[in-house]
């Protein structure tokens, strides 16, 4: 992840495995098929976070707790944070082609898995019959992976608090709770104590 996908080299992945080439392609065939195995054990790590993260306390909770573990980085578990950095490993390139599919894929059973339950949050009445969970779980992603791109390069820790504050209600208004549920937003962004810089 340190390289991303085109920039590592056989020679780095070997080195780094401590294995030789052989080997590599004995147990993987290709780059592209270590890389696969390699987001399919992540993959399934960061699903059982997320399982275990959505079912805990209220939808303004766990979309709370999500912003705040994409802000804590490397500094979370691996499950929490591997996933996401393969996500941000693969570059445009044409080579990518078939790990970019695999990734598509992975992050297509997180977005059902997001929708799901921000449509038992809408059901709950948590969230506005006007809400779209699919929608609403792409929004949310992209706030996630955004905030994990700010914090690889090293946002600055005075500007954190404020980056989570405003994702944070940039997901309300997403969402329509400032008007019509009555959800205090801005008590909630009040009270969130300062994120130290990593």
């Amino acid at each position: 992840m340190t390289f991303g996908y085109a920039g590592a080299s056989i020679a780095e992945l070997t080195k780094a495995m401590r294995i030789a080439r052989p080997s590599l392609y004995n147990c993987y065939g290709s780059k592209e098929g270590l890389f696969k195995r390699a987001l399919a054990l992540h993959a399934h790590k960061h699903l059982a976070y997320l399982n275990k993260l959505l079912g805990a306390g209220t939808i303004a909770e766990v979309v709370e707790e999500l912003l705040r573990d994409a802000m804590a980085g490397a500094q979370l578990p691996c499950e929490a944070h591997g996933f996401m950095g393969l996500l941000t490993s693969l570059s445009a390139s044409a080579d990518d082609e078939g790990a970019r599919l695999e990734v598509a894929a992975y992050q297509g059973r997180i977005i059902e898995t997001l929708a799901a339950r921000f449509n038992q949050a809408r059901s709950d009445g948590e969230l506005p019959e006007t809400a779209h969970p699919t929608t609403l779980a792409y929004f949310l992603q992209s706030l996630v992976h955004g905030i994990a791109v700010q914090i690889r390069n090293n946002v600055a820790g005075e500007n954190r608090r404020e980056l989570l504050c405003l994702s944070l209600r940039a997901f309300d208004l997403r969402a329509g709770v400032d008007h019509q549920t009555g959800r205090p937003t801005l008590a909630r962004l009040n009270r969130i104590e300062t994120v130290s810089p990593a």
